[in-house]
């Protein structure tokens, strides 16, 4: 399970004509592998189910409300210490608005995980 807030927005770095987004949140539940799960860095691969809120005025997505659907995505990974893990990861969700539009959204995100 993750859990994802971006308050930040493309446009706090370049400017492109789009005006600035709102908050996105993100809740992914799914499957994790790894290539050497006991090794301090390894690849990485997840999938599963994905909802997401975009609010205010978004443009990686065109309507702000609810989204819901399936997401895969492929990492890299390393043990920082028993219990901290943090790596890069490019995903693409294939999700549905409420209203039903279907959209497609690549993401780039870094992870920082905490684990008991």
């Amino acid at each position: 399970v993750e859990v994802t807030w971006q308050p930040l927005d493309d446009e706090l770095f370049a400017d492109d004509g789009n005006p600035s987004a709102g908050d996105w949140w993100q809740a992914q539940a799914g499957v994790k592998v790894a290539s050497a799960p006991l090794a301090r860095r390894h690849l990485t691969g997840r999938w599963g189910g994905v909802w997401a809120y975009a609010g205010k005025d978004p443009n990686i997505v065109d309507e702000r409300g609810n989204y819901f659907g399936a997401y895969a995505g492929i990492g890299y990974e390393a043990d920082l210490s028993p219990c901290f893990t943090t790596g890069p990861e490019l995903s693409a969700m294939l999700m549905v608005h409420e209203d039903g539009d279907v959209v497609v959204v690549p993401q780039f995100n870094w992870h920082f995980i905490w684990s008991f």
